[in-house]
């Protein structure tokens, strides 16, 4: 937070998260000829997200990866465990490998 300015991060932590109000997904919410028809990304997603992020609850990206697995998205998710919001930033962290690491896995 401190290298966006902000000096008090409480007031960018939400009571309730949007992804909160997603519905679960449970199946593939796609019907089959829509899934033949290109519609799903045949790119895969890389998510990484810091499990001791108090800016965007770690959950959020547990759901996004069930969300789009459900829905036929191949999704990966690395969780950096001892690490924040902003660790990612950092070329020595665990999350700043694992990005490179999905970015090289992609470019093959």
């Amino acid at each position: 937070a401190r290298l966006l300015g902000y000096r008090d991060v409480s007031s960018l932590k939400r009571e309730v998260s949007p992804i909160d109000m997603l519905p679960p997904c449970r199946v593939n919410s796609l019907p089959p000829e829509e899934a033949s028809r290109g519609t799903v990304p045949r790119a895969r997603i890389g998510l990484v997200h810091g499990k001791r992020d108090d800016v965007v609850p770690p959950e959020q990206s547990v759901r996004f990866l069930v969300s789009s697995t459900c829905a036929g998205v191949p999704c990966e998710l690395h969780m950096a465990l001892d690490e924040g919001h902003y660790e990612v930033l950092d070329p020595k962290s665990v999350s700043w490998r694992a990005v490179i690491s999905m970015a090289a896995q992609s470019a093959k």
